[in-house]
């Protein structure tokens, strides 16, 4: 599944693949573990370069390990490398590895490791399909092996000096290049594993090998996972727990209730149990946001008024009362999650938007954002029937069939109802029918999230890009809007040298801040809100690491008192 649908689903998705790893008689007991936690969506699959699921994701983070890890407040520390340098050009990273990181299988975690895994995910062998392959663009080389224009993998910007450096070339200096190396996308591969089961690998518990805090000793998606400490991790000192249960619970109340009964430690509140428990609860707001998606292969949602009455017939407001305590969203990238020094003052991305309209010809008033307005919306849908040469139109929601979902999905569609001309019907379906649906553009539209990878604003922005394996506008429709917007974030990115923006920060955030303009413009995909929530935690628990881009959790550092 792409990372635009994986992360609509960080906490709710409701798994329905064949269950992996051990029988159900063997299931171990979740309530007796260190650190007791549950989720409706439990890993499906731990190949890092063939899944994009974010609760693949945070159970990756915390079995395997890359060059660097994230700790509290995002501050990049040392992985399997024990330190780094640049060269003065930005362009050259060399890493020294620590030589007591193995395997769980004792085998010592060396260069050739790191140089095999990307290889891999720029060159994949038949039936891998690698998600984030497009994340090695940065990389010298490599788009151009991932694309096929150069053959030669051995070219890719990586090299293994020795056993224990890693030298990587970048095609241009990236300011986010050192934090994106904690990403699983970039993780090592121990070759003979991969090898031995090929695409079976990650797949099932005995076709895994980690190289992290914990390993996998219980697998099965119907009712969770189980990880233990792995004594073979170089930093098993710092482990101070021995287990880690994450079971499946899909329904809302029944977690909440396992915590009153002090069978979890850490539990998400939202809505109706937000509001009662939230004298106690922790809040936090997220940089991940959440969109509608039009399907501009359907024939109604070509229509660009269409989509228009639809960005202005929600009220944001109200609808984030299904979800208290999310807060609406209007924009791409959200607030206090990316920012950059100008004249000697960190300054907000939004705060520059704003400050910088003159300079980017960029006006966020009602003509580009989401602010909720009945009659405009009516008034899109009348030009919108009239070209569609229609009385009124039924119009179907892809959405999840979930229990903690359905508060949200219904607020939505009777919203849209209230539009003279207009009927919208849930057409509901389990997770993985959705995924399909999207993926197979059988949808007319539907509801997404996207959280980021790492912190720029591009993070949010470049997967619209018309190569990117993320994208959702790959349609002849939106050709116009790629040519324009593509332009935008390759100069952002610095693709090109000649056109690059990477040597001027502010040039470069106002293409970025041109690129979402486009996409608020032409309402493809329509901003509804930030997530934010509560987390009732146990007092015995300490330690528990959050992250705002990248894998949710780190459980390296919890602690448990007695």
């Amino acid at each position: 599944m792409k990372k635009y649908l994986s992360l609509v689903l960080m906490l709710v998705t409701v798994v329905t693949l064949a269950a992996c790893g051990n029988k159900e008689d063997n299931i171990p007991s979740f309530k007796d573990a260190d650190l007791r936690l549950a989720n409706s969506s439990i890993a499906e699959d731990l190949d890092f370069h063939t899944t994009s699921l974010a609760s693949d994701f945070t159970i990756l983070n915390n079995i395997n390990e890359g060059l660097v890890r994230l700790k509290e407040n995002d501050e990049v520390v040392e992985g399997v490398a024990k330190s780094w340098s640049v060269s003065e050009d930005q362009l050259v990273y060399t890493f020294t590895l620590r030589q007591d990181a193995t395997w769980s299988n004792g085998d010592t975690v060396t260069a050739d490791d790191f140089v095999y895994s990307w290889h891999r995910a720029v060159n994949p062998p038949e039936g891998i399909t690698v998600k984030y392959a497009s994340m090695y663009d940065m990389i010298k080389n490599g788009s151009a092996i991932r694309t096929g224009e150069e053959t030669d993998v051995t070219k890719l910007g990586i090299e293994a000096v020795d056993e224990y450096t890693v030298k990587v070339t970048l095609e241009q200096p990236t300011p986010y290049f050192l934090p994106l190396m904690a990403f699983p996308a970039f993780y090592p591969a121990h070759q003979e594993t991969i090898e031995e089961y090929g695409k079976d690998y990650g797949k099932k518990m005995d076709n895994l090998i980690y190289n992290g805090p914990f390993k996998v000793t219980y697998w099965n998606t119907d009712y969770g996972v189980y990880l233990e400490k792995n004594e073979t991790y170089w930093d098993k000192d710092a482990v101070k727990i021995e287990s880690v249960s994450y079971r499946a619970v899909e329904d809302p109340t029944t977690r909440l209730s396992l915590y009153d009964a002090d069978e979890l430690d850490r539990v998400g509140v939202t809505g109706e149990q937000y509001e009662d428990r939230m004298d106690v609860a922790d809040v936090y707001i997220d940089p991940v946001q959440w969109y509608l998606i039009f399907n501009t292969e359907d024939e109604n949602f070509s229509n660009k008024n269409l989509r228009l009455a639809f960005k202005y017939g929600i009220d944001k407001a109200e609808l984030v009362q299904a979800l208290k305590p999310y807060v609406p969203a209007d924009e791409f990238v959200p607030r206090g999650y990316s920012v950059m020094e100008v004249e000697g003052e960190y300054v907000d991305f939004r705060d520059f938007v704003t400050a910088n309209a003159d300079a980017t010809e960029v006006n966020y008033d009602e003509s580009t954002n989401g602010i909720f307005d009945a009659k405009v919306a009516q008034d899109y849908l009348d030009l919108a029937l009239n070209e569609l040469g229609e009385d009124s139109i039924t119009v179907k929601f892809k959405a999840f069939d979930s229990d903690g979902w359905k508060p949200l999905f219904e607020n939505i569609r009777n919203q849209l109802s209230r539009l003279e001309g207009l009927t919208v019907e849930l057409d509901k379906k389990p997770a993985a029918g959705v995924y399909d649906s999207y993926d197979g553009r059988t949808y007319e539209f539907g509801f997404y999230g996207w959280g980021p990878d790492y912190p720029d604003p591009m993070s949010f922005l470049e997967l619209y890009h018309s190569e990117d394996s993320h994208n959702v506008l790959k349609k002849e429709e939106t050709d116009v809007l790629n040519a324009e917007f593509d332009a935008l974030i390759e100069a952002a990115r610095g693709d090109n040298p000649e056109t690059s923006l990477l040597d001027d920060p502010v040039a470069r955030w106002e293409a970025l801040v041109q690129a979402e303009a486009l996409l608020l413009e032409e309402a493809y995909v329509v901003p509804l809100a930030q997530r934010a929530g509560g987390t009732l935690q146990q007092g015995r628990v300490s330690g528990v690491i959050k992250h705002n881009f990248g894998p949710d959790y780190s459980w390296k550092w919890v602690e448990v008192t007695d």
